[in-house]
């Protein structure tokens, strides 16, 4: 089997909530996000820039801003690297007309993940790019991946987006150790040490996502290194093991408040 092609798509937007639906939507759709606040961040980033597949720029409202900024991202990136240009819709009609070629797509700014989702996905298709399933499945879970719609035999979970993150990461690696590391950059979008010294949400997250999807022991912690999902069924004594030591927990809050 051809392994699929994984591109660095790459986000040039100064507003974090749009900044981070893009992100989290190029990791739904199989590829690897590289997100950029600034134009400075981005010339920071160097001769790498030369490798982005394609490269998403949310345009400034004021058209006095957003024609030299187009002018600048072009003379950083090369002529090479396909442009979408996310633009409001009082702007959309000029830049479509000024902007719109062979490589470059003006589209109306997405307002939610669901409309990021679709805007990639449809552009990389006309691309074509390949991307990853809109539906992932295993073992009777059921994850939609645009909507952040989550199924156990036909039942809907409830998951934070944070979760649902982390669910399609292990999911997609049934069997594979995920570390800590891998998982911050990969869902958080940073570096652990960019989320505190004493940083617990992964193992808060991960926490959740056991108790809700029911993977108490398929979701395992693999001490000092990170998480892994297997496919292996319980054992039969899985469940009586449980019981056993929720019931010497109990013990010892009893035996603890007699003392």
């Amino acid at each position: 089997m051809t392994a699929r092609t994984i591109l660095q798509i790459a986000v040039l937007d100064p507003t974090l909530r749009s900044r981070e639906l893009a992100r989290r939507a190029i990791c739904r759709l199989g590829h690897v996000p590289v997100t950029f606040a600034s134009l400075d961040e981005l010339q920071e980033h160097g001769s790498e820039v030369e490798s982005f597949g394609v490269f998403l720029l949310a345009c400034p409202r004021d058209p006095a801003l957003f024609q030299p900024l187009i002018a600048q991202v072009r003379e950083i990136l090369g002529h090479q690297v396909p442009l979408i240009l996310s633009a409001c819709k009082s702007q959309f009609r000029v830049m479509s007309v000024l902007h719109a070629d062979a490589l470059s797509t003006v589209v109306h700014a997405p307002s939610s993940f669901k409309d990021t989702y679709r805007l990639l996905e449809t552009d990389l298709l006309r691309r074509g790019v390949p991307i990853a399933e809109r539906v992932l499945e295993w073992q009777g879970y059921r994850f939609v991946l645009d909507e952040d719609k989550a199924e156990l035999a036909g039942a809907v979970i409830k998951l934070r987006p944070r979760e649902f993150d982390l669910a399609v990461a292990f999911f997609r690696n049934v069997n594979r150790l995920l570390t800590r590391e891998w998982l911050f950059v990969n869902v958080w979008g940073r570096k652990e040490e960019e989320s505190g010294p004493v940083s617990r949400s992964l193992d808060v997250s991960v926490s959740g996502l056991r108790r809700k999807l029911g993977l108490h022991f398929k979701l395992q912690a693999i001490w000092g290194q990170g998480y892994q999902l297997s496919d292996m069924p319980e054992r039969p004594d899985d469940q009586s093991q449980r019981f056993l030591s929720r019931m010497a927990s109990v013990e010892t809050g009893m035996g603890k408040a007699i003392g």
